[in-house]
């Protein structure tokens, strides 16, 4: 069986998106790959323990540099055939050119010069590429044949292991956000809430210290919300199963909007409870009303909320009942792994 190896210029452990998702492919690609290792940067750092071979370079340099650093450690180390999974362009050219069989995972549109570099790549029958949303392979940004271009949502984890989920009580009912505050004008989208429905607190979990400040102060006036920045994974978990409803806003401000996976979404499928939730861009691919309260261009924030606040039981229940099959039959990690293992590597 061929050896697989992850390659990353990513510090792994940064606590960001990324790396939580780089790590989840790693863990899953390890239980379909005997042979498995991950190269990556900063992972002296990682609280979390692995079951796969590492070999992680000191962080420090600009991304050139990291590239070149960590493209001779694992020419140094690996002689046999091997495969290439990767986030970095860059690295799928030089492994590609080493004809070695490469799937690039794209995440993004393209830059002029990324187009480039791959137009050429389109000449290598070993590369192929792997896209986040549907959206990102049916668009004109990776100018390869769409043939070998594949498509698989991120995920989240099918058991949380070590967590121990403990059920939070609330004075009022609540909803709930959690992740970055920082991406356009996402949050600032859900402000109509706070003054429409003040019987609720409105919780938003995540960002900087500094961000967070900036926001407290922004929504002072309102008693109904809360801003508790950044939290353990754990504790976050506690709160995404303790909630009443679970938030989540995305608006074209967010320069990630059209193509976006976001993780957050497929912790809320995850923890059970009722999404009000922006379906713009890619995200019309996971979410509809058959498992949730959309809201976008057409459909207003308020009638989502009251939608979800004169639902039945029944109908929340059968929301909840179609985003635990989607997350044990599809949006997991483990599915992901092994879609990319068996249709994409092993389809040549």
């Amino acid at each position: 069986m061929r050896k697989l190896l992850y390659i990353t210029t990513v510090n792994v452990a940064d606590n960001s998106a990324q790396s939580l998702q780089i790590v989840s492919m790693c863990s899953a690609f390890s239980k379909f790959k005997n042979n498995f290792k991950l190269y990556c940067f900063g992972v002296n750092k990682l609280e979390v323990q692995t079951q796969y071979d590492i070999t992680s370079l000191d962080t420090g340099g600009n991304k050139l540099f990291r590239t070149l650093r960590i493209c001779f450690f694992v020419l140094k180390e690996n002689s046999k055939k091997y495969d290439v999974f990767t986030r970095d362009l860059l690295v799928a050219l030089i492994f590609s050119l080493l004809r070695k069989n490469v799937i690039w995972e794209a995440h993004q549109g393209t830059s002029k010069a990324a187009k480039i570099i791959l137009k050429l790549l389109s000449l290598f029958k070993n590369f192929k590429v792997l896209t986040i949303s549907e959206a990102l392979k049916q668009a004109d940004e990776i100018p390869i044949s769409k043939k070998r271009i594949y498509s698989y949502h991120d995920g989240c984890e099918l058991n949380y292991h070590q967590v121990k989920i403990q059920e939070l009580i609330f004075d009022k009912k609540t909803a709930l956000y959690t992740g970055a505050l920082h991406k356009g004008e996402d949050v600032d989208s859900l402000s109509p809430l706070f003054n429409s429905f003040p019987d609720w607190d409105f919780i938003f979990i995540g960002g900087k210290e500094a961000e967070v400040e900036i926001y407290s102060n922004r929504y002072s006036s309102f008693k109904n919300v809360k801003f508790l920045g950044r939290m353990p994974h754990s504790d976050v978990l506690n709160y995404q199963f303790s909630a009443d409803v679970l938030l989540f806003p995305l608006t074209k401000t967010n320069k990630l909007w059209k193509y976006t996976s976001p993780l957050k979404l497929f912790e809320y499928m995850k923890a059970g409870k009722p999404i009000v939730g922006s379906n713009i861009g890619s995200v019309s691919e996971i979410l509809d009303k058959s498992n949730g309260f959309v809201f976008n261009e057409k459909l207003d924030l308020i009638d989502a909320f009251n939608s979800y606040c004169r639902a039945s039981d029944e109908d929340i229940k059968h929301m909840i009942e179609k985003n635990k099959s989607l997350i044990e039959n599809r949006y997991n990690w483990a599915s992901r792994a092994k879609f990319i293992i068996e249709k994409i590597f092993d389809d040549r």
